[in-house]
């Protein structure tokens, strides 16, 4: 039932991007089709940790909250997807080197759903997170992070 639903949001999330794409409207674009890549994949369901597998739906609906509120704030979208790209080729070059050495950090996997609950933060502060998280936690989470 967990698998329908995300699969019916994402399905309706790559509706979307059928059409005509507004080019001011590129680096937020780009930035939900990688999110949504690393998040809905063949073998998600056997891969995603059960506790964050339950969440996805709502990770699926803020991308739909931030997709509606786009048009209206461009620029502030443009800032934060900047931001989030820093933040997830930092995580992704750790992960890979842990991967590399065989190194399995449970610090690692966390910072990397907050990254998430970070995205709800700024994009559908309406649906809620699932812990506080902001950018200082965030950073506080990586220094926690097995080098």
């Amino acid at each position: 039932k967990l698998t329908l639903e995300i699969l019916k949001l994402w399905h309706g999330l790559q509706k979307r991007f059928k059409g005509k794409i507004d080019l001011s409207q590129a680096v937020a674009l780009n930035d939900i089709k990688a999110q949504l890549s690393k998040l809905v994949y063949p073998g998600f369901v056997r891969e995603t940790p059960a506790a964050w597998l339950k969440e996805l739906p709502r990770y699926l609906k803020a991308i739909e909250m931030r997709l509606e509120k786009l048009p209206g704030q461009v620029q502030k979208d443009r800032v934060w997807s900047i931001e989030l790209a820093g933040l997830w080729a930092q995580y992704q070059a750790r992960a890979d080197k842990h991967a590399q050495e065989g190194k399995r950090d449970p610090e690692l996997a966390l910072y990397r759903w907050w990254m998430e609950e970070y995205r709800v933060s700024l994009f559908a502060q309406q649906l809620g997170t699932k812990m506080p998280v902001s950018d200082k936690r965030l950073s506080k989470q990586w220094s926690q992070v097995d080098g």
